[in-house]
């Protein structure tokens, strides 16, 4: 009975369908068989489709959701293709069995471009609505197809258009500067983010101050064989609904820095550089699939090439492929200033990569920067004032020393608890109330700690028997480890930790704040934790949430616990390409050599600096030494020196703010600091010490103990560098690496070296200039 009157209602409706089809009638009908409306109907839906994929976050909406789309298509075609299989005296005439399935065979046919209006009832071939919605849907059937085959598979040949076109810009007289990551990873991620936005300041500083610049910037991603795996494989319908398609997420994030992505069919290899330097103009990146990257690089003003992946090896054989193509005459690396950062440790190999360019070698035009993520996360702590040792101890201001030890621990004795330990020698370094050198301490541990005790030792051997440092085998995890920490915990102020891993070093820590919260005096006063986050984002949120919560929860302590070295606060633009430390240390040595802070966007003020690195001429000023040992002097020693120089500056121009904490002036006002530096003039230098008579005793006191305690940094420093006490002649021996000032203050002047003082002096002088010349320009 239900089954007949179903029958019937449907038999009419399709009735009135035929009629209304065979009478072509209708408003839409109409409308849609004149010619105008229809040629405009038409253009309004491109037009609608070019703004949806034109404005980002629409077309972002579109890819994120393309399989709801999809679907959405998939079911209007399923509703098209049953109405027009709906035939009259057929098998298919309200055969639910035969439309359904007819009708979802043929709705998936559309997403590859393939239609079955053959196979649809004639009479719909007649109806202009039906056609339109039948062409319409079809068509958003194959862009969705088209959008996901791009996703998949098409996204190089994009990226290789874009490139064209970038190429064809070159010709114009912008001057175009580009950054080229090699690989992706949340390292280079995080630096291309901060490098979009410092270039978008300086446009913008461009714009307000009406300057004629004409730079421009393109960021590079190189993607690698081993990064591009799912683009070979076959295409399936799961791939369609899985919710994303090969390295998505990684493109979303290209798309977002507006960066373009090239494919390399192969990794960089020496067998792609010529054995012997060639007349014929040749080409790596060529031969490693990368021909119009190779192109643009013959036209760009500079070149910053990014190897920036997890794997030392793979940045450090990259880094010298490159260098070699660049000196067996590379097209595109020649001509044009090239930088090179290379992800890996700055150990005494590495750093070579670095020298070479000092050198004055044939590849002069390519310079090599080390990146080493230990080191800046540790340099992080040292361009933070707050961070200073200087803040956990007792000062007297008024006379420049210390009445309180210092007292450190180390967690992990791997790269950064080491570089950690250097930081905190160097700046833990003080003047006590006897005007010797105050107590310090520092206890580092590691459950390795024989096997790097003897490295470590072999690069600072004036460590050895040194009982300020003391390295010991074992674990924070031992039992005997919290007895012997209930001993030192009230000189305790600060604790590194550097384990490597995220959770037991946020779980050590706690544990760590509890018991001292438990068994230290006076609270937490002069004492913080520190603990070294891994690359890992999400994590190095966690880490700081549990942080925050600890601090807010136990502010009346006065103890923190501090992340430190996160990616986002490491690989910054300020800190890996401008290369912020030196450019800090430049300053430094501008007004320590009587010169004017100067602009740090000019040429005059890197000129002190360029100038030292003549090393032909620094080889001839140790050469005309009465020295016979510094007769032979190897020119990479004369580099290693230059460096040592260079480290000095960069070391003092962040212990600026230790020295003016010293003496309660980092807050001083300009008014405050020149009346300072106007005491300086009419200096007297004797073979024993410095006086200003301009200045009043206090002043003299708290010169000659800021002095004091510089001399004790450039000790400390060297001694981590390597160097001992040179007690064979007067004059420093760069290649034994012993010098002859490193000495107690009071024993200069028995060995007849109380006029090197005056450098001492010189630095602490310049410190008050630097921080008063500083303020001025703000």
């Amino acid at each position: 009975m239900l089954e007949n009157v179903i029958c019937a209602y449907a038999s009419e409706a399709s009735k009135a369908v035929e009629t209304a089809v065979k009478d072509d009638n209708g408003l839409l009908t109409n409308l849609l068989h004149d010619g105008y409306f229809s040629f405009g109907l038409f253009f309004l839906l491109l037009a609608l489709l070019a703004v949806i994929f034109g404005i980002k976050a629409s077309r972002r909406f579109v890819i994120n959701h393309l399989k709801y789309i999809a679907l959405v298509i998939f079911l209007l075609g399923v509703i098209l293709y049953g109405i027009g299989y709906n035939e009259e005296n057929s098998g298919s005439e309200w055969n639910f069995i035969a439309l359904g399935f007819r009708s979802v065979l043929s709705s998936l046919e559309m997403f590859i471009s393939h239609s079955d209006l053959i196979e649809v009832d004639k009479i719909w071939h007649h109806c202009p609505i039906y056609m339109a919605a039948f062409s319409l849907i079809h068509f958003l059937a194959v862009l969705v197809s088209a959008i996901f085959v791009v996703q998949l598979l098409g996204f190089r040949l994009i990226s290789w258009i874009r490139m064209i076109f970038l190429w064809i810009q070159t010709f114009n007289r912008k001057k175009l500067n580009l950054y080229i990551f090699w690989g992706f990873n949340d390292i280079s991620f995080t630096l291309a983010k901060d490098i979009v936005n410092v270039e978008k300041q300086k446009k913008e500083k461009w714009t307000k101050e009406k300057t004629d610049k004409t730079e421009n910037y393109k960021i590079i991603f190189v993607a690698l064989p081993s990064e591009e795996s799912g683009s070979h494989q076959r295409f399936t319908f799961s791939h369609f609904f899985s919710g994303t398609s090969h390295g998505k997420s990684k493109l979303d994030k290209c798309e977002d820095l507006n960066a373009l992505v090239i494919y390399s069919k192969k990794n960089l290899s020496i067998d792609d550089v010529p054995a012997e330097e060639t007349s014929k103009k040749w080409n790596l990146f060529k031969k490693v699939g990368l021909k119009v990257l190779g192109r643009l690089l013959e036209r760009v003003h500079t070149t910053k090439i990014f190897f920036l992946s997890d794997n030392e090896d793979d940045n450090i054989k990259s880094t010298l492929i490159m260098r070699l193509a660049a000196s067996k005459g590379d097209a595109s690396l020649q001509n044009k200033p090239i930088n090179i950062y290379c992800h890996a440790r700055r150990d005494n190999q590495n750093v070579i990569l670095e020298n070479m360019a000092l050198d004055g070698n044939e590849t002069s035009n390519i310079t090599v920067h080390i990146i080493d993520s230990s080191y800046l996360s540790v340099l992080s702590l040292k361009m933070n004032p707050v961070y200073h040792p200087v803040n956990f101890v007792k000062k007297d201001t008024t006379r420049g020393i210390v009445q309180s030890p210092f007292t450190a621990l180390i967690i992990g004795f791997g790269e950064t608890g080491q570089d950690a330990l250097k930081f905190l020698y160097e700046f833990g370094a003080f003047v006590g109330e006897d005007g010797n050198k105050s107590p310090f301490k520092c206890y580092a541990i590691d459950q390795h700690m024989d096997a790097l005790r003897g490295d470590f030792y072999m690069k600072a051997p004036a460590l050895v028997g040194n009982d300020e440092v003391e390295l010991i085998q074992g674990s924070n995890q031992m039992p005997q480890f919290w007895d012997e920490l209930h001993k030192i915990i009230n000189q305790l102020n600060y604790v590194v930790i550097a384990i490597g891993d995220d959770q037991k070093s946020i779980s050590f820590a706690i544990n760590l704040y509890e018991f001292a919260c438990r068994y230290r005096e006076n609270n937490l006063e002069h004492f913080k934790i520190f603990v070294r986050s891994s690359y890992n984002s999400e994590k190095n949120i966690q880490l700081r949430d549990i942080a925050n919560y600890y601090n807010q929860s136990n502010r009346e302590s006065l103890g923190e616990i501090i992340i430190f070295g996160s990616t986002k606060e490491v690989f910054t633009y300020d800190m890996v390409v401008n290369d912020r430390v030196k450019r800090d240390a430049m300053g430094f040595l501008n007004v320590y050599e009587g010169k004017p802070l100067g602009d740090i966007d000019s040429v005059e003020y890197s000129t002190l600096w360029t100038d030292r690195h003549n090393v032909n001429a620094t080889v001839e000023k140790y050469r005309s030494k009465n020295n016979p040992k510094a007769k032979p002097t190897i020119r990479h020693f004369v580099i290693q020196d230059i460096k040592r120089q260079e480290f000095q500056d960069m070391a003092n121009v962040y212990h600026v703010a230790t020295k003016l904490k010293l003496v309660g002036m980092f807050d001083a006002t300009v008014e405050e600091l020149n009346r300072i530096c106007e005491s300086f003039t009419g200096k007297k230098v004797t073979s024993t010490d410095v006086e200003y008579p301009n200045g009043s005793e206090q002043l003299n006191d708290m010169m000659k103990n800021l002095a004091k305690c510089e001399h004790l940094r450039w000790n400390t420093s060297h001694e981590m560098m390597g160097y001992t006490r040179n007690e064979d002649i007067t004059s420093a021996y760069i290649i034994a690496q012993k010098h002859h000032c490193l000495v107690a203050w009071d024993e200069m002047d028995r060995l007849n070296l109380g006029s090197y003082k005056e450098y001492d002096y010189l630095v602490v002088e310049t410190s008050f200039k630097l921080r008063k010349d500083t303020l001025s320009k703000l």
